[in-house]
């Protein structure tokens, strides 16, 4: 195994972030064990190397991580039943996850937050018992994040931001719902790559910004549109942005005709300008990406709501 890989990673990037050892480690080894990992001199199995990688936002090549055989064994099975939970297929994955189980750890919790968190997502997306599948994800969470833990700043595994963003979703208390997603889009914003922050961080916007749009906060939904839009334009995909643009000029369009009570006839509210630059540009994202029934909505939007032709 190249230890070295990551040690030399994990302690370039934690004292790049001005991170203490034990802000990686808390949950997942002792401050002696991390230290020891730093230096190169203790070996650890690929999901503890994963997890504290993880923590700083990054990545390496899986066979830097593995250990030994046994290791590697581990390590395809939990590849095998992440890609079967993606496809929904939960009857294969409850079988890989008992054949993990039989294999894995005993006593390690890593290994242990991987089978409850699988088992509670084949419980939570097979609508077998939704509140049985959170308390499941509140196990799994606290195995390596406890519930008194208040240390200011968060560092998560990919593993844990899942698992927190799926409680949160279940959260009756939307104001804490809402704080606790805020967390990890923090995480993610400072610690990971524009990728991930698309893959990891996108995912938690749309669930924000589908709360603001049935409580009709168009403040807040605003803001959020504009981190998801920004969020896309750093990464390689341009899908979503003709949606988001527009969603953010009907927001806009909502706020300034209740502040202004404007209309065709009166001077326009100073934001106008904004509102209809977002309509440009979903329009002409939605045309290139060739979405011809949401460009004709725009077209229409701005046609009637704001009175003003969007010209080709």
């Amino acid at each position: 195994m190249k230890i070295n890989t990551v040690s030399v990673l994990l302690t370039y990037y934690r004292e790049k972030y001005h991170l203490s050892q034990i802000q990686l480690c808390d949950g997942i080894c002792s401050i002696t064990t991390y230290s020891r990992i730093e230096q190169g001199y203790r070996e650890v199995d690929s999901l503890t190397s994963q997890t504290l990688v993880e923590r700083i936002g990054k990545h390496v090549l899986e066979f830097e991580l593995l250990l030994n055989e046994v290791d590697y064994h581990r390590m395809v099975l939990r590849e095998k039943i992440n890609q079967e939970l993606k496809k929904e297929n939960y009857t294969e994955a409850d079988r890989l996850l008992e054949q993990y189980r039989n294999i894995m750890p005993g006593e390690e919790i890593l290994h242990r937050q991987f089978y409850i968190c699988g088992k509670a997502q084949i419980e939570l997306y097979a609508d077998v018992d939704k509140e049985k599948a959170v308390e499941m994800l509140k196990e799994a969470l606290h195995l390596t994040k406890p519930e008194d833990n208040v240390r200011e700043e968060q560092l998560y595994s990919e593993i844990e931001i899942k698992t927190a963003f799926l409680i949160a979703c279940f959260e009756t208390d939307e104001e804490r719902a809402e704080k606790e997603m805020l967390k990890l889009l923090n995480f993610i914003g400072r610690y990971c790559s524009n990728s991930d922050k698309e893959r990891l961080g996108l995912p938690i916007l749309r669930k924000l910004i589908g709360m603001k749009q049935e409580k009709q906060d168009d403040v807040a939904l605003v803001g959020y549109l504009d981190r998801a839009i920004c969020v896309i334009s750093e990464s390689n995909g341009i899908a979503e942005l003709a949606e988001l643009h527009f969603q953010k000029a009907k927001a806009l369009e909502r706020l300034y005709r209740i502040e202004e009570d404007w209309d065709e006839q009166t001077v326009r509210p100073p934001h106008f300008k904004q509102c209809i630059e977002e309509c440009i540009m979903a329009y002409h994202v939605a045309d290139v990406m060739e979405f011809d029934s949401l460009r004709e909505k725009i077209r229409k939007f701005s046609g009637e709501q704001l009175k003003w032709q969007i010209t080709e």
